[in-house]
């Protein structure tokens, strides 16, 4: 969740483990960690992606018809789960 609470079927930072030196997800806003630099450590050809919103992961994971484990981290609202749970289940994920 970040520090303005942006919604799940928006967000998750799904990934940003892996980018250096961002510190807890809850202290960055939306804006901010779309402007990290997700791919640039795991290899100069992905430097610049940006970290992908769960929307716009799970939209790829289910074009490619792609199996993940969706670790929740930090607090979640009863709320905010049940919006990620219903992105997922929208796409025919499960």
């Amino acid at each position: 969740m970040t520090s303005a609470g942006a919604s799940a079927e928006h967000y998750r930072g799904l990934g940003l483990e892996l980018v250096p030196g961002t510190g807890p997800l809850a202290a960055l806003t939306l804006a901010e960690v779309r402007r990290l630099d997700a791919g640039g450590s795991y290899s100069a050809a992905f430097a610049g992606t940006p970290v992908p919103t769960a929307t716009e992961f799970l939209d790829v994971l289910a074009r490619l018809d792609g199996k993940a484990i969706l670790d929740l981290k930090g607090v979640w609202t009863p709320e905010a789960a049940a919006d990620l749970v219903d992105v997922v289940a929208a796409r025919g994920l499960e």
